[in-house]
């Protein structure tokens, strides 16, 4: 078997090419009378006032994230980082009395309690502020800010911008599928992908979806796909990964020369009016 490995940032992908052989204190604020609606307030300008104190937080958060891996062992760390999602409710005066984790699984219990005793830490005041303001509020833990650039887009500056950076890649001779070409047709159908993304983004209420999601698929002798799927975190939802298998299953590829290849690559999610994402970087 002959395995080749090719990386690119901003699509960075994996060819492997084989023969073909087969809870915070709510002491002296006023809080929420029971059973009145929850309504998520991504319109006010306090959400400014929110990231700047999460901002001040980030050094704490940080701690939080680099304890966490610490005690995982290797094969366990992620790969990507870590989103975590939050729906917060802040007083009049600016206290948070209410830390809403969202899309929460088991694996990240311990990050979350710490990080949520640093969030209850967050005070936003603001002139004329309502009682009962829902924000929300987007972790992501990574080791360095994904670039806006890397987000799938619909523009075609934007593809012809990323086809622009492996556009000079020389042909592998040894390679059975070439890296610009299984490139250019993963990006080129980040229509469909993007109109799953869509879909999700409307199902739900903020904060929305936001990082990396991993598909991969082979390409089979006559350039067809199968073994197509996609998979990441929660947030993204199962629907979510069923469209974006469906969209694989229609990519064609250049038939290729000497086997079939078993193609991951990482694809970038952002909604559009995403508010309350806070960014911090770890260390490697």
């Amino acid at each position: 078997m002959f395995r080749l490995l090719c990386c690119f940032f901003v699509g960075v992908f994996w060819v492997s090419c084989a023969t073909v052989a087969s809870e915070p204190s709510t002491e002296d604020d006023t809080s929420p009378d029971a059973g009145e609606a929850q309504v998520v307030n991504t319109t006010t300008g306090r959400e400014v006032l929110l990231n700047a104190s999460l901002k001040y937080h980030t050094p704490a958060l940080r701690q939080c994230y680099e304890a966490w891996v610490a005690a995982l062992n290797e094969e366990d760390r992620p790969r990507y980082g870590v989103v975590l999602y939050y729906r917060v409710n802040i007083t009049r005066v600016g206290r948070v009395i209410a830390l809403e984790p969202v899309y929460h699984t088991e694996r990240y219990r311990d990050l979350h309690r710490c990080v949520s005793d640093r969030l209850s830490e967050v005070w936003v005041t603001a002139a004329g502020a309502q009682v009962d303001q829902f924000l929300p509020v987007t972790l992501h833990f990574s080791k360095r800010k994904i670039g806006d650039d890397t987000y799938l887009s619909r523009s075609d500056s934007w593809l012809e911008d990323q086809l622009s950076r492996i556009k000079d890649k020389e042909k592998d001779a040894e390679a059975f599928c070439q890296v610009y070409h299984v490139y250019e047709v993963v990006i080129r159908s980040r229509d469909g992908f993007l109109d799953c993304y869509d879909k999700r983004v409307g199902d739900v209420l903020p904060p929305f979806p936001y990082g990396y999601v991993d598909v991969t698929f082979r390409v089979r002798l006559d350039g067809s796909t199968s073994h197509g799927r996609a998979f990441g975190e929660e947030a993204f939802g199962e629907e979510m990964f069923q469209c974006m298998g469906e969209v694989l299953s229609e990519m064609r590829f250049d038939e290729p020369e000497g086997g079939i290849c078993v193609i991951n690559f990482p694809l970038a999610f952002q909604a559009v009016e995403t508010t309350g994402v806070v960014h911090v970087e770890v260390d490697d």
